[in-house]
């Protein structure tokens, strides 16, 4: 498979998993490790952390605001998925 078949198929697994956990409902806390800040988004606490230590802790509107680093790898992020988008649409 290219990567770019790799990643669909990623996202895929990380859309079904994230769907089960919201019909759980609020039922329980769950705990999500994730180098994605779009994968976290929709959270109700997000903790980002920085060489162990927390570097912010809120939602995500809360962290584009407050949180240098969650602003940085979120738009850092992004602006590759967009150019990908962008690529993918030229062809």
């Amino acid at each position: 498979p290219t990567p770019d078949e790799l990643s669909r198929c990623r996202e895929q697994v990380k859309t079904t998993l994230l769907m089960g956990l919201e019909s759980t409902g609020n039922r329980m806390t769950t705990i999500i490790v994730s180098q994605r800040a779009n994968t976290v988004r929709y959270a109700d606490q997000i903790v980002v952390l920085d060489d162990g230590k927390a570097a912010g802790i809120g939602t995500h509107e809360q962290l584009l605001e407050s949180c240098q680093i969650y602003r940085e790898i979120y738009w850092s992020q992004n602006e590759r998925q967009e150019a990908v988008a962008q690529k993918g649409g030229e062809r």
